[in-house]
């Protein structure tokens, strides 16, 4: 039975929820996971329980659209072999939901001011999977999103204008560094 969303424990999981993938498991029938890349946003497309309403499953695939062997098209729900179903169990162990670090890709111009290239972190997708409420790290004269967000700091955007942040490694400057004798 397909569902549009599950409780677990106190959490809900909707279609369209976006998750980052924390660490790789190795069990049997969850080999792709380990192919992934720390902080890759993936997004839930279906989930799925039996009869009696037990097991359920999750179906993903990457934000990037990044297809990884092994992986297949979630019972013709993608076009490309770029889906994988996951278990409650690896769905709460591998992934970490909550608000996701994204930047504005491409020109997105809102209020005479081009938003492309600032960061902003994902507060909910929106029904439909093709948008997302935003919240900016500065104020671009948007809403509040009902409480959700700072006042003026949120907006409406396509997923397709998202892209994860990609944090740079820090390095210890020569300066800070002593020689031991």
């Amino acid at each position: 039975m397909l569902l549009e969303k599950a409780t677990v424990g106190s959490k809900i999981y909707r279609i369209g929820d976006k998750f980052n993938f924390v660490k790789g498991v190795d069990v049997a029938g969850y080999g792709g996971l380990m192919e992934l890349k720390k902080g890759e946003v993936l997004t839930i497309v279906v989930i799925k329980t039996d009869r009696s309403n037990e097991t359920l499953l999750f179906g993903i695939t990457p934000e990037n659209g990044r297809a990884v062997k092994g992986w297949h098209d979630l019972d013709g729900r993608l076009n490309k072999e770029n889906g994988y179903y996951v278990e409650v169990a690896h769905l709460t162990k591998c992934f970490n939901r909550g608000p996701i670090d994204m930047v504005v890709n491409k020109n997105f111009p809102f209020r005479k001011k081009n938003l492309k290239d600032m960061r902003c972190k994902v507060i909910s997708p929106m029904p439909g999977s093709a948008e997302s409420l935003v919240e900016f790290t500065e104020n671009v004269g948007g809403c509040g999103a009902d409480g959700l967000g700072k006042g003026g700091h949120c907006l409406i955007v396509p997923n397709d204008a998202l892209s994860p942040v990609k944090e740079k490694v820090k390095t210890k400057s020569k300066r800070n560094k002593k020689k031991k004798k």
